[in-house]
């Protein structure tokens, strides 16, 4: 057996469970068919399933997510926050009104939002390469790297150039998933670094770069 196969695809501790990347938690029954596993030390595993809540909730809270987003948002997502409002209200804190449909700017924690894809992302580059990443990744999204001016949502032109240079190089590379409705991406490692693209319940995109 590889050392590697006893060991957290996130840290060098002893391997006492499998993690699922991206969370179990973010595909509706019946649409979980060959979801991806890795070895994971408990506080890579079970310690984190706040953050996997966290965003679950973020990904399905979106206007242009698919059947299944909406599903989820209306199903498991709004009992959990019947259940535990406060905890909910924290995953998003509104900072002022705007001229949108909804009429309101949420702000998120990016830190542990960049946190949880970097997770999911070096889940999978283990997956592919038997390989660990220890650096930290850059991460972007159009639809959380908004900003506002004048009351108008925005986002920044290089956040707007790097996504499109991510999907750009990895457009010819194989699509991966077999629950392309929930959760679909591509995947590129070179001497240089990682790319990497997702898209979740076919509206929300996430483009990822990094050293490995």
């Amino acid at each position: 057996m590889n050392l590697l196969d006893d060991t957290c695809y996130m840290c060098d501790d002893i391997a006492t469970t499998d993690e699922h990347v991206p969370p179990k938690c973010l595909f509706p029954d019946g649409y979980r068919k060959n979801l991806i596993t890795v070895r994971s030390c408990k506080k890579h595993n079970n310690d984190k399933a706040r953050d996997d809540e966290f965003l679950r909730t973020l990904l399905v809270y979106d206007d242009d997510a698919n059947k299944f987003g909406n599903d989820l948002f209306f199903g498991k997502t709004l009992r959990a926050v019947s259940r535990k409002p406060i905890a909910y209200a924290n995953f998003f804190k509104p900072q002022l009104q705007i001229n949108s449909p909804t009429g309101i700017v949420h702000k998120i924690d990016r830190n542990r939002f960049d946190q949880c894809v970097e997770h999911i992302v070096k889940g999978i580059y283990f997956y592919h390469y038997n390989k660990k990443i220890f650096s930290h990744l850059f991460v972007a999204s159009p639809r959380f790297n908004s900003r506002t001016r004048k009351g108008n949502p925005y986002v920044k032109s290089e956040i707007i150039d790097f996504c499109n240079r991510v999907k750009s190089i990895l457009q010819y590379e194989p699509i991966y998933g077999d629950n392309r409705e929930i959760f679909q991406y591509r995947i590129l490692s070179t001497k240089d670094g990682i790319l990497f693209a997702a898209q979740f319940y076919e509206s929300t995109e996430i483009f990822v770069s990094g050293s490995v």
